[in-house]
């Protein structure tokens, strides 16, 4: 159904997670994208404020940090009061840095020019990479 839609955490799993289209592994990518953007505009939201700490204490046992618990709050209720977060996202490999072939004995294969993808994860990540 066209349009925007409201998800329970099961059926937004299963968006995330669909790659039966003539996209595949590409465009689920590009959902598992679209997921963050939604949720991170979510999570945004004032009336979250109050979920802040239920929600550090839930995602804890996910991410390994060198922060304190109290730091996490601090800086999640940062993010909250000013009401933007700037996410930056790359897909790899990078459009035009790859194609896809077929050998007999290895099946269909996507062929990628890791150098220019390392390049490419360098300039985003304003860092060289080896």
């Amino acid at each position: 159904m066209p349009g925007k839609q409201n998800l329970n955490g099961k059926e937004l799993l299963g968006y995330a997670r669909f790659r039966a289209d003539a996209e595949g592994d590409f465009g689920r990518v590009a959902r598992q994208q679209e997921v963050i953007s939604a949720v991170k505009e979510e999570a945004l939201r004032p009336r979250m404020i109050r979920h802040v700490p239920k929600l550090s204490g839930a995602i804890s046992g996910f991410i390994q940090t060198d922060l304190t618990a109290k730091d996490e709050i601090s800086k999640a209720l940062n993010l909250l009061m000013k009401g933007k977060v700037d996410l930056k996202t790359m897909t790899i490999p990078v459009e035009g840095t790859y194609s896809f072939n077929y050998y007999p004995h290895a099946g269909s294969v996507i062929e990628v020019d890791v150098e220019k993808n390392k390049e490419a994860i360098s300039a985003f990540l304003n860092m060289k990479i080896d």
